[in-house]
């Protein structure tokens, strides 16, 4: 049993490497022991490409998942600040001790294994991004210690909302669901990937057959998870009913992706409560992995449309990028002239808002020629009338006819020597057969529709 749990454990091993290759530095791997039940916590560190004396940052997964699960976001966070993500106890390559049945002291026993880490870490103050499971529990860790935490960021977090009351107005569950609902409360959530064996994995690929092994192994953490819900998922002890009385100091920031399962509402009355220190940002078209949605999390200088009535809504995306530290830069348009330019924009711009053209597009009035693009956008997000996939894998675009995007994109060639990646924002009806393209315009390497990528 010892030697099949190792071959398991080496497997994720060698995934997770092969998952961070393609980062410039290597990172640092550490066991970080704590005192419950003499837990090892697998971590994994990366250093700040510049060091600018920041606090570090510190990832925290969501349920069934593992620090692999962060590798989209981890080079540009670490551009200036460290980054430390480590594996829940439960779950990946950690160890996997087991939890309190009572869910007030299984909670505490996981804060304390945060708190026991960070000790470990030589952690003074820290920004925490968690997502999911892990937000609850970063939640709950900035409670007990409020003078570690500066900015909680959580991610379509999990445990907010109390369990609904079954009203008159409210439909009473049939029996046989509440026949199912008791069956299944015997098993945990991955018992099938642990039954299924290898054929669990034959279906997923790439980060897919990471979690299935990360769940292939003894199941702890689930059976946490099962002590915190009552059988219908929600939280035994919400969090909504505590986080307002979380130290004023700390600021906190919400990340919902608009087709998540998660009730944004108790993030909502927290904000109205608490309206100088909470933010909430909605990403449209994103799923609950919201921080796996965007491939522009790798870029730096990043070109977004800044969303009008009937496009994709792209304020929240746009919040996101200043606080992942990006350089964004938008479209702006003088009337009687053919071309457009991109201009950056600041946080201090997009917090005191910018007035709109009279084609109700929201652009810079003045603009400050060391505010223009200087140098090439690494990622371009498009808006558009229709788009369509060719054979060639490339995605074709309809614009609403007056050729902006393809001049700029032609200029951008011949000024930079490359284009940008090229990437559209679309709902599922703006996705057809074919649309009508002429050879000057630029064709598109992917786009997204709704919760789907599509292209090269």
């Amino acid at each position: 049993m010892t030697q099949s749990k190792q071959t398991t454990k080496d497997k994720i091993k060698s995934l997770e490497t092969s998952i961070f290759n393609h980062f410039d530095q290597t990172p640092t791997e550490t066991a970080i022991k704590v005192r419950h039940c003499h837990c090892k916590i697998h971590t994994v560190s990366f250093k700040a490409k510049e060091d600018r004396g920041h606090a570090p940052i510190v990832l925290i997964h969501g349920f069934g998942t593992g620090v692999a699960y962060w590798a989209p976001n981890i080079e540009g966070l670490s551009q200036e600040y460290d980054v430390h993500c480590f594996d829940i106890p439960g779950f990946g390559r950690s160890d996997r001790p087991e939890f309190s049945s009572d869910e007030t002291l299984a909670e505490l026993e996981m804060v304390s294994c945060f708190e026991d880490w960070r000790r470990e870490m030589k952690l003074d103050r820290m920004y925490i991004i968690s997502h999911s499971f892990g937000a609850f529990f970063s939640s709950s860790y900035a409670l007990e210690h409020p003078h570690r935490v500066i900015h909680l960021v959580l991610v379509d977090p999990w445990g907010f909302p109390e369990k609904p009351l079954l009203t008159a107005k409210q439909v009473d569950p049939q029996v046989y669901m509440h026949v199912v609902s008791r069956i299944t409360s015997y098993f945990n959530p991955f018992f099938l990937v642990r039954c299924c064996g290898p054929y669990g994995k034959e279906c997923n690929e790439n980060i897919y057959e990471y979690l299935a092994l990360c769940n292939s192994r003894h199941p702890s953490g689930e059976k946490l998870y099962k002590n915190l819900i009552f059988t219908n998922g929600f939280a035994k002890r919400p969090m909504s009913k505590r986080f307002c009385g979380m130290d004023e100091d700390i600021r906190a920031t919400f990340i919902y992706g608009s087709k998540t399962f998660i009730d944004p509402g108790p993030a909502l009355e927290i904000q109205y409560q608490r309206s100088d220190t909470v933010g909430v940002h909605i990403l449209r078209g994103a799923g609950h992995l919201v921080y796996r949605s965007g491939c522009f999390l790798n870029a730096q200088h990043i070109g977004i449309y800044v969303s009008t009535d009937g496009e994709i809504i792209t304020d929240g995306m746009i919040a996101l990028l200043f606080t992942l530290k990006k350089d964004v830069y938008i479209p702006n348009f003088t009337r009687g002239e053919p071309d457009m330019t991109f201009v950056r924009l600041t946080p201090e711009e997009w917090a005191e808002g910018l007035p709109s053209t009279m084609w109700n597009i929201r652009q810079h009035g003045e603009v400050d020629p060391s505010q223009l693009l200087s140098a090439p956008l690494d990622l371009l997000l498009m808006p558009g009338v229709a788009f369509s996939a060719h054979a060639d894998r490339t995605i074709k675009r309809l614009g609403h006819g007056k050729g902006y995007f393809d001049r700029f994109l032609h200029q951008h060639q011949a000024h930079f020597g490359r284009l940008p990646y090229l990437m559209g924002l679309a709902l599922r009806e703006q996705f057809v057969q074919e649309v009508p393209i002429e050879d000057h315009d630029v064709s598109l390497n992917k786009v997204v529709v709704e919760n789907t990528l599509i292209g090269q």
